[in-house]
């Protein structure tokens, strides 16, 4: 059974942890500052490392469920000419090498990518 994500209670759950988030990586970045700024200078121990990460995270993600709340569940449309477009090729990986002879038109740079990626494949 799929939850209603288009009621007013879901939208206020979501900016309220939000709020939660952000609040929870204030807390984290006041506490890093205090222990950073320690009487010993020191090197960056474990703790303080994860407590900078813990208060980006807070931030950052609280912040989007702040601003959007349900909004961050929508569908959006992608033009056609990003929808066609292999997202393995965006890093440089060919699914196959059939797939690289079936494009359309293969450019220079294209074909360079994929005779390196094919020289992995023999080098064993």
């Amino acid at each position: 059974m799929s939850r209603p994500t288009k009621t007013r209670t879901y939208d206020l759950a979501l900016r309220t942890s939000g709020a939660a988030g952000v609040l929870a990586g204030a807390s984290a970045s006041a506490r890093l500052y205090h222990l950073v700024n320690a009487a010993p200078k020191h090197d960056a121990a474990v703790g303080e490392l994860l407590l900078a990460a813990l208060a980006y995270l807070g931030i950052c993600l609280g912040s989007a469920l702040v601003v959007l709340g349900r909004r961050i569940n929508e569908q959006v449309t992608i033009s056609p000419r990003w929808a066609e477009r292999d997202p393995l090729s965006a890093i440089g990986i060919a699914e196959t090498e059939s797939s690289a002879v079936e494009m359309r038109e293969e450019s220079p740079i294209r074909a360079a990518q994929t005779a390196f990626v094919a020289s992995f494949g023999h080098m064993s």
